[in-house]
């Protein structure tokens, strides 16, 4: 669905700088890792976090980009597309797009979620 994508758009421009990334207070699921997150910095000051959930809902222990923890306090321009399985589609797929603080954010269950960072 389009929509899973549309939240990852700000990584297709080209004119980012790939960092490291990690979401804390996620267990692994036998060998397979639940959550991936992928971070970049823009040529405008700005960090993008994209995670990525393929289970249920998880709360969110902590982020840490370039290994520097971002404190819960943060507030982040949030863009995330969830479902109740992996081939959700239309009208059973939840958007959000708006502005949170870093403790307000859920990992929602099968979703894609762009954080972006001043």
């Amino acid at each position: 669905s389009y929509l899973y994508a549309k939240p990852l758009r700000y990584f297709y421009s080209g004119d980012k700088t790939l960092l490291t990334a990690s979401v804390m207070g996620v267990e692994k699921n036998g060998p397979m890792e639940l959550v991936k997150a992928l971070a970049s910095a823009g040529p405008d000051g700005k960090k993008y976090l994209c995670i990525l959930n393929r289970g249920p809902a998880i709360a969110l222990g902590g982020i840490m980009v370039d290994g520097k923890a971002i404190a819960f306090g943060t507030s982040v321009c949030v863009e995330s597309v969830s479902g109740d399985t992996l081939t959700a589609t239309g009208g059973s797929l939840k958007t959000f797009a708006g502005n949170k603080t870093v403790a307000s954010v859920s990992i929602e269950p099968f979703s894609v979620m762009t954080l972006i960072l001043p």
